[in-house]
């Protein structure tokens, strides 16, 4: 057994260099992909740009509009540019703007005494949904916000009027006013914004970052296919006639391809390490690092107690990799690492919980979040893929028929 034990070792060390490099290749390739994603996310998170159609000649409008843009809180979420109505057709056209409103004329003097006339809101299909919820906060808070201010102006005059006190009435009235427009400019002062991030307490970014390393992991064993694909069932049948059972034998090369598989690793995440820190990145405490080597255990664990289930099951290279390839993306998509589980219907987000790539993902948050992991269940599913190996080499042995023992 210790002797079969050090041939798998010897035989699985031996590849690293080139594994180290397709491994290399492999994180390359996931980051121009992280890098793509990240860029679009920020293009998502730019401000709204929605075009303001008919205040050219009304000054209280346009005093309104330099308002909002200079001192309101929307400005850093919606930006309102003023144009007539051909520019703001051409830009709606291009996709410089998500839509434009065309206020009517004579719009501030009606809601003066109450009357507010309706705003045409054009859009296009492409985003006739965002729009469509811009519209209607718009709507609801200008009706919440004039009518209140409205009754609080008119009624504090009427109430001085009626007491004999006009001559105090403008004064009084001009500071409810300033009042009321002090109170719409800090109302974001009023609430206090907590995020809670995506999942699992985690932003977009770090989701996205944990998300790309689970997927680094489960494509890395990839690297051992050449090694593990097409083994010979003639010396499984052979090692057990000599005393090294089924389960030995997985034990000896599920261990030899762990310890191999986890020095892979290590290399890349030192070399990784390196890059960073020649890139100008501060690099964080060995304790730090020691921690997030201790988490991810657990994950490598499983990572490589998987492959080495699907690597049996394959009798030829190419069918081998696809094998991996496809299942292991298939349960990194399912478990939420290239979509947030919450994008997902409710049922899908239920079962990701329980998949090993949402538990890999939920264990790997912890290195950012300092929660409580799901270590054990990752190695419980090590352990059953382990056991699904060793009934899969048993059905081989048992396969072949008896073989003889050399004299």
């Amino acid at each position: 057994m210790k002797r079969y034990w050090k041939v798998q070792l010897r035989r699985l060390i031996r590849p690293l260099p080139w594994a180290l490099l397709t491994v290399l290749v492999i994180l390359a390739a996931l980051l121009l992909v992280a890098r793509g994603v990240m860029e679009d996310t920020r293009q998502d998170n730019q401000k709204m740009k929605v075009a303001v159609v008919g205040i050219q000649e009304d000054p209280l409008l346009q005093m309104g509009l330099t308002a909002l843009q200079n001192m309101d809180a929307s400005r850093y979420s919606l930006e309102m540019i003023e144009m007539d109505e051909a520019q703001a057709k051409g830009a709606l056209e291009r996709g410089e703007i998500v839509g434009y409103g065309v206020i009517p004329p004579d719009f501030a003097q009606e809601a003066m005494y109450g009357h507010f006339l309706p705003i045409t809101f054009v859009t296009t299909p492409g985003t006739a949904g965002m729009v469509s919820v811009l519209k209607e906060e718009i709507t609801a808070a200008i009706e919440e916000i004039l009518v209140t201010a409205q009754k609080g102006i008119y009624g504090s005059w009427n109430l001085l009027t009626d007491h004999q006190l006009e001559w105090e009435a403008p004064k009084i009235v001009n500071g409810i006013s300033l009042t009321y427009v002090e109170l719409v400019l800090a109302r974001n002062r009023v609430y206090t914004l907590e995020e809670l991030g995506i999942s699992q307490g985690l932003s977009l970014g770090q989701h996205l970052a944990l998300g790309i390393l689970v997927v680094f992991l489960m494509l890395a064993a990839l690297c051992y296919s050449p090694v593990l694909v097409g083994g010979e069932h003639d010396l499984s049948r052979l090692l057990a006639a000599r005393g090294i059972g089924a389960g030995k034998q997985i034990l000896a090369e599920l261990g030899s391809f762990l310890v191999s598989f986890g020095l892979l690793l290590l290399c890349a995440g030192v070399l990784a390490l390196m890059g960073a820190h020649l890139g100008g990145f501060s690099l964080p405490p060995v304790k730090t690092l020691l921690f997030w080597v201790w988490t991810a255990l657990p994950v490598v664990v499983m990572v490589a107690a998987w492959s080495f289930f699907l690597f049996s099951l394959a009798k030829e290279l190419v069918s081998g990799v696809l094998l991996v390839a496809l299942l292991s993306l298939a349960l990194c998509f399912a478990g939420g690492c290239m979509y947030p589980a919450s994008f997902f219907p409710d049922a899908v987000r239920q079962t990701a919980r329980f998949l090993p790539t949402g538990l890999a993902m939920e264990q790997l948050s912890c290195c950012v979040t300092g929660g409580q992991g799901s270590g054990f269940w990752l190695l419980l599913y090590s352990a059953g893929f382990a056991a699904l190996t060793w009934l899969h080499r048993i059905g081989c042995i048992l396969g072949g028929g008896s073989i003889a023992t050399p004299e």
